[in-house]
């Protein structure tokens, strides 16, 4: 579970990481072969609905409680 901003920025990272994949496989392997894309993506597809669960554990952390030890303070 994400629990401060450095890993929000990392899980970020990693999402972005496995989409970029996917789209390489989507590329390069699904006009050749629909199944093995089909197979391929499988993984990419689990590690982003993970991060997108994480994600949104955390979200619903910071309504649980605002105050995040690592987010920065806006004066005012």
């Amino acid at each position: 579970m994400i629990q401060n901003d450095a890993q929000f920025q990392q899980t970020l990272d990693q999402l972005q990481q496995m989409y970029r994949a996917l789209a390489e496989l989507r590329r390069d392997i699904l006009p050749k072969n629909p199944r093995t894309f089909a197979v391929l993506a499988e993984g990419p597809l689990d590690y982003i609905r993970q991060f997108l669960d994480d994600l949104e554990q955390y979200r619903q952390s910071l309504l649980a409680d605002p105050q995040v030890p690592d987010a920065p303070r806006q004066a005012g």
